[in-house]
């Protein structure tokens, strides 16, 4: 049974459940549940809507934490680099801000994972759900945005295919990231402990790792790119009447984030230039970069904030309409009754 079956069939007991009439009542047989059906279905998508994006909500601000302390890191990381004399192996705070750099990137891609593993599968069954109602239900509640459209042009799926792929290309970027910041901490760790890898890692094996690296900030820098482009593509031939406002934050967002994530990767190929050894332009080019996306990600919180907001209010609508639509029905059978 899929998904999208298990959904309907939630939505059949919550339908019994706002709309109980007693067995006796011969009412019950002049009701008609066709308009209510398509407004229970929309208040349980709106609550699962809702649900989704609060967790998408926290997963932001955890991808917000860990670019202002990569920042920081960064900045702790040109201060050792422009004191020669401080050894790391012998420095705690600078230990710290190794395992600390581990933790960052675990947790980044444990949200890459949650976002494409479990928030977007939920929004594409989501809006395979809502092609079962109405569509004047949907304008009413503002729920046709959401709603899968079978793509009919190439640009639709060029725009369908950059939208449903741009996470996962972040994803895997995150995954290489993550693992060659491991391999680095580990071979800090071992250096501790008096077994230093450098004398069993290859100059190969080292520029291996370099690139390894700077394909995963290739891929991170790629995936707002994505986003951006599909954006450009869908407002191409929107006229400045019809181009709303969000659509404007969206392009500044993408902007943002691109250029971000290119200044990281820009930083990233000036630090392999110098063989392992921190290079001072690189790394501000890295703070500037991660500042920049920082910048561009706050905006698309705080739009995100105001998304579960408007869900909120959807709901309410929603419980308004319920609430209206069976207090109008039960008023027109008591009539009714009255007339017989």
């Amino acid at each position: 049974m899929s998904h999208a079956v298990q959904i309907s069939a939630i939505y059949k007991d919550n339908i019994n459940r706002y709309f109980s009439i007693k067995k006796n009542d011969y009412v019950k047989i002049f009701y008609n549940k066709s308009k209510n059906q398509d407004l229970v279905l929309c208040h349980t998508i709106l609550k699962e809507l809702y649900n989704i994006e609060k967790i998408n909500y926290v997963r932001q601000t955890i991808i917000m934490t860990v670019v202002i302390l990569s920042i920081f890191i960064s900045m702790c990381t040109l201060l050792q680099s422009s004191v020669s004399y401080i050894n790391i192996l012998q420095n705690k705070p600078f230990k710290i801000m190794e395992l600390l750099a581990v933790i960052l990137c675990g947790s980044s891609l444990l949200c890459g994972i949650l976002l494409v593993g479990y928030i977007e599968r939920k929004k594409k069954n989501i809006s395979i759900a809502l092609r079962k109602i109405q569509l004047k239900q949907l304008v009413e509640l503002e729920l046709q945005s959401y709603m899968y459209k079978n793509p009919t042009s190439n640009n639709e799926k060029v725009i369908l295919f950059l939208n449903s792929y741009g996470n996962s290309v972040d994803l895997f970027g995150t995954m290489l990231s993550t693992i060659v910041q491991t391999i680095s901490f580990i071979s800090m760790v071992c250096m501790i402990y008096g077994y230093n890898l450098n004398n069993k890692i290859t100059s190969n094996s080292k520029f291996n790792l370099q690139y390894i690296g700077i394909v995963g900030a290739v891929l991170c820098f790629i995936s707002p790119l994505m986003f951006l482009i599909a954006n450009i593509l869908q407002n191409k031939n929107k006229s400045k009447e019809n181009f709303q406002k969000i659509e404007y934050h969206k392009t500044l967002i993408f902007t943002a984030m691109s250029v971000g994530t290119g200044m990281v990767l820009i930083g990233k190929i000036l630090l392999s230039l110098k063989a392992m050894h921190a290079s001072p332009i690189g790394i501000i080019t890295i703070i500037i970069g991660r500042a920049i996306y920082c910048a561009g990600y706050a905006i698309f919180i705080y739009q995100n904030s105001k998304n579960i907001y408007k869900i909120n209010t959807q709901i309410c609508n929603a419980k308004i309409k319920l609430y209206n639509d069976k207090k109008s029905f039960l008023y027109s059978q008591n009539f009714r009754q009255d007339m017989i």
